[in-house]
């Protein structure tokens, strides 16, 4: 909320500067139709939210349309009954652990190991990637089974982010 336009200069400095990178962005907005343009410029991944006011559909077609792989955000405070019907259009899945999107340094929710377990459960889990964001730690990295990690805080806060970043991937790969 309140929050105004991204500043894509950046995204195209980021794609400037590692040309051979994936460069993964995540729309946290009600309305993602709003951003796609601009955010598929420097995405080979666009993230958005399944619960958005915007036609679901249209947006993953329009990033479709771009040639970017859309993904789906599922929310670990939230219940979803139709699992199996809100991923199956996806290769890409992340689940947000916080309890506030855009806002860092938040504690990750416990309920999120419920969401991340019955994903992982899926008859169709070979189909999709799955991402954990927020409130990452190595303390609670080592009960998730992913395939990829977003860890802001964590990294940035600390005294040696690189070193951090080795060691969440060496938790993570264990």
């Amino acid at each position: 909320e309140n929050i105004g336009e991204p500043n894509f200069k950046k995204l195209n400095y980021i794609k400037k500067k590692w040309p051979n990178h994936r460069i993964e962005s995540h729309i946290m907005s009600k309305n993602p139709l709003n951003y796609i343009e601009k955010f598929s410029k420097y995405s080979d991944i666009v993230y958005f939210h399944y619960e958005i006011d915007d036609d679901i559909n249209k947006v993953r077609n329009l990033i479709k349309d771009k040639k970017v792989v859309p993904g789906i955000v599922l929310h670990a405070s939230k219940n979803y009954n139709n699992l199996d019907e809100v991923i199956k259009s996806y290769a890409e899945i992340l689940v947000l652990c916080i309890e506030k999107p855009g806002e860092s340094g938040q504690k990750f929710l416990l309920e999120s190991h419920n969401l991340i377990k019955k994903i992982n459960k899926l008859k169709v889990r070979d189909k999709f990637n799955l991402c954990v964001d927020g409130g990452l730690s190595l303390e609670n990295i080592i009960n998730i089974e992913c395939e990829k990690i977003v860890s802001a805080s964590n990294v940035f806060k600390n005294a040696n982010p690189k070193k951090q970043i080795t060691n969440l991937q060496k938790q993570l790969n264990n």
